[in-house]
């Protein structure tokens, strides 16, 4: 008999956004998923960049073929989900990461998130994200 044991930490924060005042009082969705496998985090490999063959693409540096690699767009997308009429993200982060967190939401303080995104190709891409008991407005 095979005994499998498997647990997962999962946060789901939901909120209303302070700022950009385009923004200010829409609804907000963040997930996160904390992760024990190596698996969260980029390898060299996976931000090389390719040909239109899909062969890993190489430029010459004084005789000496140099991977050429991409700039990650961001950790995950923030979509905007319209029939929920609410801004949604799911991330992966380490489980100790997700752990801090969930000891941070149940203290006695407000709690804020903090979403650094940036929009690339038609799509809003978070670059960061701090949870915080101080209102970023005020940083």
């Amino acid at each position: 008999m095979v005994i499998l044991y498997v647990s997962d930490t999962r946060l789901v924060v939901r909120g209303v956004s302070l700022a950009p005042e385009n923004r200010a009082n829409e609804p907000y969705e963040i997930s996160i998923n904390g992760e024990t496998s190596g698996r969260q985090e980029l390898t060299m490999k996976d931000i090389h960049a390719q040909k239109e063959s899909g062969s890993p693409l190489y430029r010459q540096y004084r005789g000496i073929a140099l991977p050429v690699y991409e700039k990650p767009p961001g950790l995950a997308v923030l979509q905007r989900n319209r029939a929920l009429n609410t801004w949604q993200v799911w991330l992966r982060m380490a489980l100790v990461t997700v752990s801090d967190m969930l000891m941070l939401l149940f203290g006695s303080r407000a709690t804020y998130v903090s979403v650094h995104e940036r929009k690339a190709d038609r799509r809003r891409w978070v670059m960061g994200l701090r949870l915080q008991t101080t209102n970023p407005a005020d940083e």
